[in-house]
């Protein structure tokens, strides 16, 4: 399989949705939800939430129209040999999916060594 391979996509993607939100959650359960360390988490989880959703959006879309700007306009020429990673960010229906799969893996597949250090491998 190649890196753009849609199988090898979709597994970037699932491993990639909700880690964070099921960190959170491990957070929650582990320290309440009254913790400084829970407030962080939160914090770090709604940022990332906004810049995949948003920001990383956005710039996948400029990319888009870049591409094609370019392969009209430069045609031949070597720059329009390079293409601007388009497939940026998430919809926002993609960062609530990708959240609730977070907190479901945080609440079902809890961590059974969280608060012990694991020292060596």
């Amino acid at each position: 399989c190649t890196p753009h391979h849609p199988a090898v996509l979709a597994l970037r993607f699932l491993i990639g949705c909700g880690v964070l939100q099921g960190v959170t959650t491990g957070i929650a359960f582990q320290h309440g939800v009254g913790s400084s360390a829970f407030a962080l988490a939160v914090a770090l989880s709604s940022i990332v939430m906004y810049d995949a959703a948003g920001v990383r959006r956005h710039a996948g879309k400029q990319a888009e129209v870049l591409n094609q700007v370019i392969g009209e306009l430069l045609d031949g020429h070597p720059v329009s040999d390079v293409k601007l990673k388009e497939v940026l960010g998430h919809t926002p229906l993609q960062v609530c999916c990708g959240a609730v799969l977070g907190v479901v893996f945080g609440v079902f597949f809890p961590n059974p060594t969280a608060g012990q250090l694991v020292v060596g491998a």
